[in-house]
Parts: structure tokens; sequence; C-alpha cells
């Protein structure tokens, strides 16, 4: 079984059987600003060969843009339709920082990653800025959800020691945790070290957040 046949979502970018991925385009500001925008990049879409949609493509995806929350609705009691979806699949993220100069080379090595790890993309895209980078990927449980589990955790380990070898950081949003602490001294070197120290004349015994951040 190849990557693609493991789960194949339609229309992925990265995925050829899909077609062209679409863009949705905005720009805030005022109205001089947005309209400069808006030719500078209409110029740099027709270079790519763009076509343009609709406006009711676009209406239609900032209406539903955060229609996500409601996968935690509950369907039954104690059961929602996130309890459902992750019976079946092992879902993770990454949200790196990056030079802008280096998203697109990330973009393509992650999915390399990706593909060698047998796990599938199911998104990506950049967060208010070039250099917020998100990643969203999943693997089919199968009878192996112990196996399934194991390759998508070593793949966001490889997705971030990525992102760290680039020049950029792990987590702008979520923060590091106990989960990615093991990373941490990859991420800061030396500067770990201090870190502990001062930590240690802040926190002598130990008690605030105990664990996190590998400290």
């Amino acid at each position: 079984m190849d990557f693609e046949e493991t789960f194949n979502p339609p229309a992925l970018p990265w995925s050829g059987s899909g077609g062209p991925p679409t863009l949705f385009l905005g720009f805030a500001g005022s109205r001089d600003i947005v309209a400069a925008s808006w030719r500078v990049a209409r110029s740099h879409l027709r270079r790519a060969g763009a076509r343009a949609l609709p406006d009711r493509e676009a209406r239609s995806y900032w209406r539903t843009r955060h229609d996500i929350i409601y996968v935690h609705d509950e369907i039954s009691p104690g059961t929602t339709r996130a309890d459902v979806f992750l019976k079946d699949v092992i879902f993770d993220y990454v949200h790196v920082a990056l030079p802008r100069s280096k998203v697109l080379g990330y973009r393509r090595d992650a999915l390399s990653i990706l593909r060698r790890r047998r796990v599938n993309p199911i998104g990506f895209g950049i967060w208010t800025q070039p250099e917020l980078v998100s990643l969203e990927m999943i693997r089919r449980v199968g009878n192996d959800r112990v196996g399934a589990n194991a390759a998508v955790a070593a793949a966001v380990d490889d997705l971030i020691r990525l992102a760290q070898d680039l020049g950029g950081t792990m987590e702008y949003v979520h923060g590091v945790g106990v989960k990615l602490a093991h990373l941490m001294g990859r991420e800061l070197g030396p500067g770990l070290e201090v870190t502990r120290r001062v930590k240690k004349a802040l926190d002598p015994r130990g008690i605030l957040n105990p664990g996190k951040l590998g400290l």
C-alpha cells in the first residue's frame, strides 16, 4: 500500500488527483492599503496562472471558517463528532515559526517526512504572518493504534527538528508543555541550562508547572 492509498482526501494541494488548490486571500487595513495589496496580489496570481473563482466561494468560506469548533458538540450524551472521528485516526499538528524565506522549502521537506512516516497531511497554512506555519496530519489506526500513534509522534518530532534546522522554532501557539519538552535541548542548546537555573532560583521547591518545558 503506498502513501496515497492510505488516506487521500480530495483536493489537497499536494495531491495531483484533486486539481489545483484553492487560495482564499484577504487583506485588512485602510481602503488605499487594501486596494494596493489587491493590485500586487492579482499581478502575482496572473503570472502563476491562477483562475479567479466566484466571490460567493470566499464568502462561504469566511462564514463557515470556525465550524471546526462544532465537532466538539455532543451528538449523544458524552460523545462528540471529534470522538467518533478519532476512533479511526490519530490526529496531530505542528505550529512552527520559520524565517519566511524557508517556508516553501519547509513545506516540501515536511511532506517528504510525512510520506516516509506514512502519515497523511490534511492541512498546511500560515497564521496571520508568513513566518507562522501550521501543518495538520492524520494516520488511520487500522488494526494497530499503538503503531499509528508512534508513527504520528515520530513525524511530529521530525517536523520540529526540520524547523529548527532551518533556523526556526517550535510551537508559536500552544507552547512546549510536556509533550515537546524532550526537544528543548535542541531548541535552546546551552540556553536550556541557563533557563533551568533561572527556574530554580525563582522556584526552588519545584512547584510551578513541574515537568513543563523540560525544566
